[in-house]
């Protein structure tokens, strides 16, 4: 099995919900001749039905645009239209999933997922079938479920030697959300090798800068951070920052993660006058990407109120509290993410 560009159209890297890179015209013909196939199968179209496959291919490009520009709420009702074209459409299910979690609609992205996965089983799409694992895995690790990202984890860990020969990019991808899930069961050890690995193979497909080597350094960055090696993962998340900025500008979404993370390390080391100007740009960054409902906006506006505490400015700290907890608090009560579906109901899902 070889995953070819044209089908990592909705694969995520560990914060890759957070990314916004637009597609090349290049990208958009190649990924329309894989979708126009994948489609056609899962609605059941014959040759005579390729212009509907084709009108099919165009929505689930033009969700994704709408997707990395932050239109989640455009993007959404795209993708169903389409899919009550194409119920058991991989691709689509897959794509449907992806906007959920970026809006942070875990329990909905979830059985999105799980859907995409029983319909690559019945269309034996080995390809799609790890897409949809990695994109299930980032999932878990967005919403804390270890146990169900440690079943992910032995999912993709069955892959076989020499899957990814030629594909640097999407072997990279693959190791950055092996490592994360090697963190979050406290091996980090094994995350800093695969990280490593990810590291070299994107520099490898992209060049020096990149926004998912950039992503992947950040990842290695909070691994440092949570073994107490301040400096040293400032030092990363600064520089995932700054590569961010030349590969894609300073408006770019791929940012707030990072500046999340920079701020708390900052605060950590109790340096509030560093912290506070990086965790603001990640607040205000946030809000006009997701809104102040996002768990990820929340955690952005707690490093920024930890920050204006320190610095004595407690009434805009109790402000900023409030206003997260409230967000976290209906974020919770509206997903469900801590009660999705059960491990055994995952390990029952067609993950072969």
């Amino acid at each position: 099995m070889a995953i070819s560009k044209d089908s990592m159209l909705f694969l995520k890297s560990k914060h890759a919900a957070y990314k916004a890179i637009g597609a090349t015209a290049a990208e958009i013909a190649a990924v329309c001749a894989f979708a126009i196939a994948e489609i056609a199968l899962s609605a059941g179209a014959p040759r005579s039905g390729a212009d509907q496959a084709d009108s099919l291919s165009v929505q689930l490009i033009l969700a994704r645009s709408l997707q990395q520009r932050g239109q989640y709420n455009a993007a959404r009702p795209i993708l169903l239209e389409a899919l009550s074209k194409a119920p058991n459409s991989a691709s689509l299910l897959n794509a449907l999933g992806s906007v959920q979690q970026d809006m942070g609609e875990y329990f909905e992205a979830e059985r999105s997922y799980l859907r995409a996965l029983n319909a690559c089983a019945s269309a034996a799409s080995d390809a799609q079938r790890v897409i949809v694992l990695q994109n299930l895995g980032t999932l878990y690790l967005d919403t804390n479920q270890y146990s169900k990202g440690e079943q992910i984890r032995k999912e993709l860990e069955k892959l076989p030697t020499g899957v990814f020969n030629g594909h640097p990019a999407e072997a990279g991808a693959l190791l950055d959300v092996i490592a994360s899930l090697e963190h979050a069961r406290n091996r980090d050890d094994q995350a800093e090798r695969y990280y490593s690995e990810s590291l070299y193979l994107l520099h490898q497909a992209h060049g020096p800068v990149s926004v998912d080597a950039a992503l992947v350094e950040a990842s290695l960055g909070f691994v440092r951070l949570k073994a107490r090696q301040y400096e040293s993962a400032a030092d990363l998340f600064r520089q995932a920052i700054h590569e961010i900025e030349i590969a894609a500008g300073p408006e770019d979404p791929a940012l707030i993660r990072p500046l999340v993370d920079l701020a708390g390390c900052e605060n950590m080391r109790g340096h509030a006058n560093q912290a506070e100007p990086v965790a603001e740009r990640a607040v205000a960054l946030s809000l006009k990407t997701f809104g102040e409902e996002h768990p990820v906006t929340a955690t952005a506006m707690l490093h920024q109120a930890t920050s204006l505490r320190l610095l004595g400015r407690k009434e805009l700290a109790r402000d900023l509290e409030k206003r997260a907890k409230a967000a976290l608090r209906d974020n919770s009560t509206r997903n469900l993410a801590g009660f999705t579906v059960g491990l055994r109901d995952l390990m029952s899902a067609p993950t072969r």
